[in-house]
């Protein structure tokens, strides 16, 4: 019985560690670019958004904080 048990017990954790590697490649593979794990690399997309923000100064105001509210 033991033997039995040990080796269905093995399956399992073959099979589970499958699957979570099988699940670690789909997710890599669905993540666009380096999805900010590498700031210096990818896209300029980052830069760009952030001299729209800083452009004509048409948006939100300063942050206030809440001593000032």
């Amino acid at each position: 019985m033991r033997k039995i048990v040990h080796r269905h017990l093995g399956k399992v954790v073959a099979g589970a560690a499958i699957a979570v590697a099988g699940t670690a490649v789909m997710v890599g593979i669905t993540l666009p670019g380096t999805a900010g794990a590498d700031e210096t690399g990818g896209t300029n997309s980052g830069q760009a958004a952030e001299q729209g923000a800083q452009g004509d100064g048409a948006g939100i105001g300063p942050r206030r904080t809440s001593a000032e509210l």
